[in-house]
């Protein structure tokens, strides 16, 4: 399996067997703080415009989902401005830090873009923050605030 002939694609109804799958293995990394999986109604919900695969060697590798959202309550967006959510991104371990991860991520705003969204926000519960920092910031998303636990 290569990142250099990953390309991305619009995730199909069919796809959601091997995305459950992924984000079993997802779980099972414990790489993020609280991570479950979507239930199955949930995932059902998933095909549309922000649901994108990443797919290497005939297999699926990635995804993202994302939703569009107008909610207030978000002080970096402008208010009643509509903006991506990007609620799920994942990349079997791999193929990370090969670019497959960042197909997506730029993928996504993309697509939303052509329905007039031009902002874009990430909720990140990663137990490796300085990388998933990077790895977002090299994608033009700027962090905004930080919570501490001990």
């Amino acid at each position: 399996m290569t990142a250099a002939g990953a390309a991305v694609r619009p995730g199909r109804t069919e796809d959601l067997g091997v995305v459950a799958g992924l984000h079993g293995r997802w779980e099972a990394e414990d790489n993020v703080y609280g991570f479950t999986g979507p239930d199955p109604a949930e995932l059902e919900r998933w095909p549309g415009d922000l649901f994108l695969v990443a797919e290497a060697d005939g297999a699926v590798v990635g995804f993202l989902h994302g939703v569009v959202r107008a909610e207030p309550a978000l002080a970096v967006i402008p208010d009643g401005q509509r903006y991506l959510d990007v609620d799920a991104l994942y990349v079997v371990p791999e193929l990370r830090r090969r670019g497959v991860g960042g197909r997506l991520l730029d993928a996504a705003p993309a697509r939303a873009a052509g329905a007039g969204v031009r902002h874009a926000y990430v909720f990140s519960a990663a137990k490796d923050q300085p990388a998933i920092l990077r790895f977002y910031q090299r994608h033009g998303l700027q962090p905004w605030g930080t919570q501490f636990f001990r």
